[in-house]
């Protein structure tokens, strides 16, 4: 996906589409930081459910 383009550094974004293990972790790979988009669909529901827990645990120990 990335062979040719230089990402160390950058901060990279991409849809709900490529919110994928595979994904994040050729942008870490190649040097890079990154934001995905995530959907309530079936492919993303135990990922997004993680991180809407460590939010609220966050959010409700003052940490956030």
């Amino acid at each position: 996906m990335l062979s040719g383009i230089d990402v160390r550094g950058m901060s990279c974004m991409a849809d709900a589409l490529n919110a994928r293990a595979e994904v994040s972790a050729e942008l870490t790979a190649h040097g890079a930081d990154y934001c995905l988009n995530l959907k309530k669909n079936a492919g993303n529901r135990e990922l997004l459910s993680h991180l809407e827990g460590l939010f609220n645990f966050l959010t409700t120990d003052g940490f956030i």
